[in-house]
């Protein structure tokens, strides 16, 4: 049996044992979500926000939206779309445009990652689900419009409830999907 002091030692010391671990999941809860101001809108599943005082390329988890300028990645898209490079670009645009109007320079975003997706992809893009300040997921806005497609190589949180809008979006023929889609 513990005496009282010996009791009362053994509690401090599990307290300053267990206050570092509270202190180090504290920040990283809040390193997750961030709000910042949205700088430009780079393309359909890419922005740029001020974060920590400098830019910051915010690549939309679990969204792949068409290509806007000519590449290897165009071609490819637009060969299994049946549809011309310039027809492929002609939708990355709206995708863009579409980002564009929901997102004016200066209006702030909630950035929140998914731990499952990993903080960057491999061009050093930051990954997040990008929340308006409405409370709406822009990622899922994006795919349930037809602006972009679920992105089936993403391993996040949302895939499955992505995917299900996509094939919402083809359903109802919204976006990429009024002619048919790809």
């Amino acid at each position: 049996m513990l005496t009282s002091s010996a009791a009362t030692r053994r509690a401090w010391l599990g307290l300053l044992l267990a206050l570092p671990l509270a202190l180090m999941a504290a920040p990283a809860a809040q390193a997750g979500e961030t709000w910042a101001p949205v700088l430009y809108v780079n393309d359909g599943d890419t922005i740029t926000v001020s974060l920590a005082g400098g830019k910051e390329l915010v690549r939309l988890l679990g969204v792949e939206a068409p290509e806007t300028g000519h590449s290897r990645k165009l071609e490819r898209a637009a060969r299994q779309a049946g549809r011309s490079q310039g027809q492929e670009a002609r939708l990355g645009e709206m995708a863009r445009d579409f980002l564009a109007e929901l997102l004016p320079r200066g209006k702030r975003v909630r950035l929140q990652g998914d731990p499952k997706a990993g903080a960057r992809d491999k061009h050093g893009r930051l990954l997040a689900y990008v929340y308006l300040e409405d409370g709406r997921l822009l990622n899922a806005l994006l795919i349930e419009q037809g602006q972009a497609r679920a992105y089936d190589r993403c391993h996040c949180a949302w895939q499955g409830r992505f995917q299900g809008l996509e094939a919402q979006a083809r359903r109802e023929r919204r976006g990429l999907w009024a002619q048919g889609g790809p």
